[in-house]
């Protein structure tokens, strides 16, 4: 398994249950198209999550990346991809992101 030297993570709020299924299965469609080149700029793993112990519905999108420069260039591709699904959904979301440097991870 690579090493993940730098992580962002991003909090997205639906309305609607639905309005979470849908765009969370278009932004993958989307994700998978541009798979070689989120690997070529640098993407380690994108792991997406619902959060279930909040009232609102939201999911967690965290990536991770070989480093700082593979985050910019990754970035750079998911603001893209941003505009395509934007494009293709009228969502109403409110989105959230950090990123950090990894300080240590424990494979268990």
């Amino acid at each position: 398994m690579k090493s993940s030297k730098f992580m962002s993570y991003t909090n997205s709020y639906y309305k609607t249950k639905g309005d979470m299924i849908s765009g969370e299965a278009s932004w993958q469609k989307i994700v998978k198209k541009n798979f070689d080149k989120f690997k070529k700029a640098g993407a380690i793993r994108q792991t997406v999550s619902e959060i279930l112990n909040k009232e609102e519905i939201r999911i967690r999108e965290m990536w991770e990346y070989k480093n700082e420069e593979s985050f910019i260039n990754c970035q750079k591709l998911i603001k893209e991809i941003e505009v395509e699904l934007n494009e293709k959904n009228d969502l109403k979301t409110k989105t959230f992101s950090n990123k950090g440097v990894i300080l240590y991870e424990n494979d268990f």
